[in-house]
C-alpha cells in the first residue's frame, strides 16, 4: 500500500467531510481534492464509510493524545477541569465535529450519528480513566465513576453549547468556578473528609 497515497486520500477526505459533511462527500470529490484518480481511491479504500470511519478514529486518537499530555503532567483532581473543558471545548470548535453536529440535525445520517456515537463514548471512557485513576490517589471518591463521567460530560457539554446559544460564552476560569463549586465540592476527598469532621 503506497502510504502517500493513503496520506493524500485521508487530507482530501477531512477536507471534504469538514466542508460538505458526510453526506455531500462523494468519492469523486475526494479524488478530485486528492489529485488522484477514483480508482487509485478504490484500491485503498473500498468504501466512503471506511474512510470516514478512518478519519474519525484518527481525529479522536489526536485529540486524546493532547488530552492525556495534560493529565498526566500533573495528575490531581485539580487539572480534571482543565482536561475536561479541552476535550469539549476542542468537540465543539472542531471544524468536522461541528459539521457532522450540523448534518446530524439537519438529516439524521445514519454514518454521521455512529461516528458521533463513537466520540461520545470515547469522551465517557476517557473520563471514567481519569476519575478512576483520581480515585486511586484518594483525590476523589464517588459512589460510580460511570455515572460521575457522563454528568461531568453532560454539564461541559451544556455550558459549551446550549448555554452558550442561549446566553453566550463562559470564559475558562467561569466554568472553572462551576466545576470547583458544583462538581469538585461534591466528589473532592477533600471536601468529602470536611463533612465528615462536622
Amino acid at each position: 500500500m503506497d502510504n502517500s497515497k493513503e496520506s493524500q486520500i485521508l487530507a482530501a477526505a477531512k477536507q471534504s467531510f469538514e466542508m460538505l459533511g458526510y453526506k455531500g462527500t462523494t468519492i469523486d470529490q475526494i479524488a478530485r481534492l486528492a489529485n488522484i484518480g477514483k480508482g487509485t481511491v478504490y484500491t485503498i479504500f473500498k468504501t466512503k464509510e471506511e474512510i470516514f470511519n478512518r478519519i474519525v478514529d484518527e481525529e479522536i486518537k489526536r485529540i486524546q493524545e493532547i488530552e492525556m499530555k495534560i493529565f498526566e503532567e500533573k495528575k490531581d483532581s485539580s487539572v480534571l477541569h482543565e482536561v475536561v473543558y479541552e476535550i469539549f471545548y476542542a468537540r465543539s470548535n472542531h471544524p468536522l465535529v461541528k459539521k457532522l453536529n450540523f448534518e446530524m440535525k439537519a438529516h439524521n445520517t445514519w454514518e454521521v450519528v455512529q461516528a458521533l456515537r463513537k466520540v461520545e463514548k470515547h469522551t465517557q471512557q476517557q473520563l471514567e480513566s481519569m476519575i478512576t485513576q483520581l480515585i486511586e490517589k484518594n483525590q476523589l471518591q464517588t459512589y460510580r465513576v460511570d455515572l460521575t463521567a457522563f454528568l461531568i460530560g453532560e454539564i461541559y457539554k451544556g455550558l459549551l453549547t446550549t448555554w452558550e446559544e442561549e446566553h453566550g460564552p463562559l470564559t475558562k476560569e467561569e466554568i472553572g468556578m462551576i466545576f470547583d463549586n458544583i462538581i469538585l465540592s461534591g466528589i473532592g476527598a477533600k471536601s468529602r473528609r470536611l463533612q465528615e469532621e462536622s
